[in-house]
């Protein structure tokens, strides 16, 4: 049986398998009630933090090729800006 991992623990980033090896990507991991995003090539990087509804949200304009990301048309909200670690 293999162990599961707690909802507290570190969040499990993954990347889509589309993304290839070493190309430009972002990585997503789901954390306590929330989403996390990072840059592939900089995991110590600043991480955005989303709701599950800004999630949904910004995925539905990604599919609908919005290029301009209006949060004001989206309702995405504010999203949370987490800064690097130290």
């Amino acid at each position: 049986m293999t162990a599961q991992p707690s909802r507290s623990s570190a969040p499990i980033w993954r990347k889509s398998s589309a993304s290839g090896v070493g190309a430009d990507c972002v990585e997503v991991a789901t954390w306590k009630s929330s989403v996390l995003l990072r840059d592939s090539r900089n995991k110590a990087g600043a991480v955005l933090k989303l709701t599950y509804g800004q999630w949904l949200g910004l995925l539905s304009l990604i599919k609908n090729q919005d290029a301009g990301l209006s949060r004001a048309r989206s309702g995405l909200g504010p999203i949370q800006y987490l800064p690097a670690t130290p």
